[in-house]
């Protein structure tokens, strides 16, 4: 059974390592699934569909080849890029939309040129409609950069003052992300949100994926600090070991560190950061989240953290972490469980919001709880639900 995939941002470092990590499964060059929840235990019993059938497809605002970009950004050794890519180092990208400042940024040559929003999302939904007749039915997601950010109002609520604001060309409050979303829920496609786009934050997209029937998740997948800090934040909290004072940085050389140098996109970013331990903690420590774009460690993301915790008699105690990681390395088995799970639900007849998935996110839709332990407990009932004996 093949599944078809639209990756929205292909060209990115996480679209061009999963295209590359689907032909080396096919090929038998990445044997151990190292990252992936889904190949754990608790899943195993699971009829999960296998995650060499995806095939993948996708677009984006640059049309650069796949395998030059993987080595060019060093996500893989160039011996195996070799190896994956020994067939066909040319793998094609299909037209993007852009109509943010992210398209001069990171000069952008594949777009549509367009006048406004509605133009926008017709050429969306004609290009959807002849992907599906060439290939069937598809899953998409949206792996582009973080987008400028904008405020969520009361005509997002509503799905006809949703299509009002893109009747009246209002690009300061629709995104391009939220059209992607649109178009691909209106075409009975399974969306995931796995940046921090807000894609799928306004109601009218989540009330018209309940009334299409369609299952979607989201927003920003949880693959380092975040990650660690839910954990630790839940294990200090369990201990009844108070956190005062909690200061992160972080440290990004690629593209999403150039992006998020910008004030506007960082605004979209940082939220998704703060609201996790304020939730695991059910109180707000002193707490600052400091992003810095470092281009000397390209694809590789370092993070530093101070906690400071007071304990009895009110003394002060502290732990200094520092995490060491590969953001695109660490974030493409995560996208595999997704779309494995997207896809069991998608069998299922699931649909609307899958809280189930919170797990993967640092701030989930459809989901108060932030805590990776918490969540991963939901996950984990789910799978006993849905497993075979």
């Amino acid at each position: 059974m093949v599944k078809y995939v639209y990756l929205i941002g292909i060209a990115g470092n996480i679209g061009s390592a999963t295209v590359a990590s689907s032909i080396a499964m096919k090929k038998g060059l990445l044997k151990e699934r190292y990252g992936m929840i889904t190949k754990t235990k608790n899943f195993e019993n699971m009829k999960l569909i296998d995650e060499k059938e995806f095939e993948f497809i996708g677009c984006d605002i640059r049309n650069r080849n796949i395998y030059e970009s993987l080595l060019d950004n060093e996500i893989l050794p160039h011996k195996i890029l070799d190896k994956i890519f020994e067939d066909n180092k040319k793998i094609p990208i299909r037209k993007a939309i852009s109509f943010q400042d992210i398209s001069k940024i990171l000069d952008s040559n594949n777009t549509y040129n367009v006048k406004n929003l509605k133009e926008v999302l017709d050429i969306l939904v004609k290009e959807i409609k002849d992907v599906k007749n060439r290939y069937g039915d598809l899953i998409a997601v949206d792996i582009m950069s973080t987008e400028s950010f904008i405020p969520i109002c009361k005509e997002h609520s509503d799905l006809d003052k949703f299509i009002k604001l893109i009747e009246e060309d209002r690009k300061d409050l629709i995104t391009p992300s939220m059209l992607y979303a649109y178009a691909f829920i209106k075409e009975g496609c399974p969306f995931i949100e796995f940046t921090p786009n807000l894609s799928i934050v306004p109601k009218a997209i989540q009330d018209l994926a309940v009334e299409k029937r369609i299952p979607i998740c989201g927003k920003d997948a949880s693959t380092g600090q975040t990650f660690y800090k839910t954990v630790i934040a839940e294990i200090l909290k369990k201990r009844n070991l108070k956190i005062v004072g909690w200061y992160s940085t972080n440290l990004l050389g690629n593209n999403d560190g150039k992006i998020l140098n910008l004030e506007n996109h960082l605004k979209t970013k940082i939220e998704d950061k703060y609201n996790p331990l304020n939730s695991v903690l059910e109180y707000n420590p002193c707490h600052i989240i400091d992003i810095r774009y470092y281009p000397p460690k390209g694809d590789n993301k370092e993070a530093w953290d101070n906690v400071d915790f007071i304990g009895w008699f009110n003394m002060p105690m502290s732990m200094k972490i520092n995490w060491i990681g590969r953001d695109t390395i660490l974030a493409v088995p995560l996208l595999f469980d997704l779309l494995r799970l997207v896809e069991f639900s998608q069998r299922k007849g699931e649909y609307g919001i899958l809280e189930h998935l919170a797990v993967f996110f640092k701030n989930p839709i459809g989901s108060k709880e932030k805590s990776f332990l918490e969540n991963y407990k939901v996950l984990e009932e789910y799978a006993r639900k849905n497993s075979e004996d």
